[in-house]
């Protein structure tokens, strides 16, 4: 997995992939179809995938600007996690 400003939307799909074994649709695609996709996490699986990706990008977040609402699809986690808009503006 890149790790960093290089992470990827299929670092993401992977990662979701390790976390839940569910979903091996988006671990096994480069292609970006799946990524507004609900994926229909539950809290405790979202804090986990969170943990991962403050690990992988190097980036920390407060617990009060997140929720299952905001971080439901891969293009979601990918700009929490690059600091992007969910559009790649820099936020």
């Amino acid at each position: 997995m890149t790790t960093g400003p290089g992470l990827t939307k299929a670092d993401i799909r992977t990662l979701l992939w390790d976390v839940t074994r569910l979903g091996g649709e988006l671990a096994s695609t480069d292609d970006d179809h799946l990524d507004d996709a609900d994926l229909a996490l539950d809290s405790l699986t979202l804090t986990w995938v969170i943990v991962r990706l403050e690990q992988y990008s190097g980036r920390t977040t407060s617990a009060d600007s997140l929720s299952l609402e905001s971080l439901h699809t891969v293009n979601a986690l990918y700009a929490f996690a690059t600091g992007r808009s969910q559009e790649g503006q820099p936020q």
